[in-house]
This record gives structure tokens, sequence and C-alpha cells, in this order.
């Protein structure tokens, strides 16, 4: 305790400074899930045993559900038993917190209409929130811009989608280098073009991403890095059926949120205490004193 003692005509003031508070401490054991421990090694990546849980998108103004969307549920059931449909996705949904259980949220083909129209300022924003978090998005390719339009709205990019090409006689091939270390480098050295193949055009994919699979200028399968998740593009629409090779794509996307190591949240600090200040000095013109009374805030 600071006492300041001041004497005047035999009289003794003292003024006592309060303690100071004592600031939150944070611990490992109270940090929100994703964070890491109190030392600086990062958070264990998930076991490849633990079932991820999946949302597809089946929302019929969007998708069509009797076609491409079908399809790919199909396909992600069969891998993820714990998968589950979204039949109808509301404005505010996302930023109440709907991804908040889910790993991976898969958006088929928007066949009908971009599902960015029905997202609020702010579910687009939780949803970004959701990637960078730790979670992976999942887009296929479609023949508008609803793909390209919801990566570019959600994380500021200007990825141009590439014209529509032919259905025969043509594939992508792997992109070793880009692929390394990920669960891509040993999947498939060729997709081939069926139906339809709604690309990206590679020389538009900002540098946090990578072209997994290309050809000619084209990015068949893009993988963005958005703080510690992913959102994959495929290019292949699924129409009707399936194909071995572009179900190898989809499974190593959704499987990828399994490699995801997000970094510990920093412990808060305590801010720095200032010094306490005098507001007033008062002195007695009459007395040879060298005492002053001095008030502190």
């Amino acid at each position: 305790m600071l006492s300041v003692v001041c004497f005047f005509l035999g009289l003794q003031i003292a003024a006592a400074q309060t303690p100071f508070e004592e600031r939150h401490l944070a611990s490992a054991l109270n940090q929100k899930s994703g964070g890491g421990g109190g030392g600086d090694s990062p958070t264990p990546a998930p076991t490849a045993t633990r079932e991820l849980k999946v949302l597809v998108l089946f929302d019929p103004r969007f998708v069509d559900t009797s076609d491409e969307a079908k399809t790919t549920w199909k396909m992600v059931h069969e891998k993820y038993r714990k998968a589950e449909k979204l039949s109808t996705i509301i404005p505010g949904a996302i930023s109440a917190g709907l991804l908040r259980s889910y790993d991976v949220f898969v958006i088929p083909e928007q066949e009908k209409a971009p599902v960015s129209t029905e997202l609020t300022f702010y579910d687009k924003k939780a949803l970004s929130n959701w990637v960078e978090g730790g979670h992976v998005l999942i887009l296929f390719g479609d023949g508008g811009s609803g793909d390209s339009g919801l990566i570019n709205e959600l994380f500021r990019h200007s990825v141009a989608d590439y014209r529509m090409l032919p259905i025969s006689g043509i594939s992508a091939k792997l992109n070793a280098l880009n692929a390394a270390g990920s669960r891509f480098q040993s999947g498939p050295a060729t997709l081939p073009a069926l139906n339809a193949i709604w690309a990206f055009e590679t020389r538009t994919l900002p540098s946090n991403a990578k072209s997994l699979y290309s050809y000619t200028g084209s990015s068949w399968v893009s993988a963005f890095h958005e703080g510690s998740g992913i959102v994959f593009h495929i290019a292949y629409d699924f129409f009707l059926r399936e194909d071995s090779s572009w179900k190898v794509i989809v499974t190593n996307a959704i499987a990828s949120q399994l490699d995801i190591v997000v970094p510990p949240a920093p412990a808060p600090t305590s801010p720095p205490i200032p010094p306490r200040e005098p507001i007033a000095v008062l002195m007695d013109p009459l007395l040879v004193s060298p005492y002053q009374h001095i008030y502190y805030k």
C-alpha cells in the first residue's frame, strides 16, 4: 500500500492507493473448441477414427434434387453415414449456428439459383468464419456463377469461370507439386470429362489457392486455403451418375478436414496498469514547509 504522508500544523494526512484488481488469466482448459493448450504447440489433428459430420444442401430451390444433388447425396452418404440433408435453408440460419456441429458443408451444383441470394450479410460472415476456423466447404461447378460468386463474396477473391468444356476426348492431369503432402497426392493421375465440366480459370486463382487438377488453363479441382480451413471447388456436376475417379476426389476433399490443424488461440494478456497521476497539488504559501497535500485519482 502506497501512503503519502503530509504534515500540516502537526496533523498527518494519509492517502492510500487502492490495490489494483486482479486480471483474468486464461487456461488451456477454458479455451474455446479449436484452441490449443497453454504452450506453443498446435492442437493435434483429429484422429482418422473420428467419423465426420457432413451436411449436404438439398434445397430444391437451389439444387436439382432429382439429378446432381441426388447423386452427390448418395455418394456422400454411402461413405459418411452421419451425413445429413439440409432440405431448406432460411435467412439467418447460418449466423444462428446452423453449422456449429458439422465438419463439412457440401453444396452440389447450384443449377436452380445461387444459394447466396438466401444468405444474409451475417450468414456470409458466419460461413467464412466457420471455414477459417478449421472446417471444409465443398462447392460443385455450375453453369452460372453460384460457385465462383459465393467464393468471391465470402473471401473477396476475383475467381472467374472457365467456359464449359467438351465432354469427350480430354482429361485433367494431377498437379503433383500442388497436391504434395495432401490426400490428393495419391489420387487418380487423370480425371475424365463427363457431362459438364464447370471449371475455374487457373490464372484467376488467388495466391492462397492451388489447382490440384488442370487442363489448358482451367482448374478442375481447386483448393482455397482460408484461415485454418479449406474451400474445395470440384468442376464435375455429377449429372445422373457417379464416376470412380471423381468419387475419390470428393472423398479426399471431405476427409481433408481430418488433417486440418487449428493453431492455438493466443492466451489473453493483462493490459498494463497506468501509473497513478496526481490531479491536484495544494500549496500553502504562508508556510515555509516542503510538504504538500497531494490527492490521487
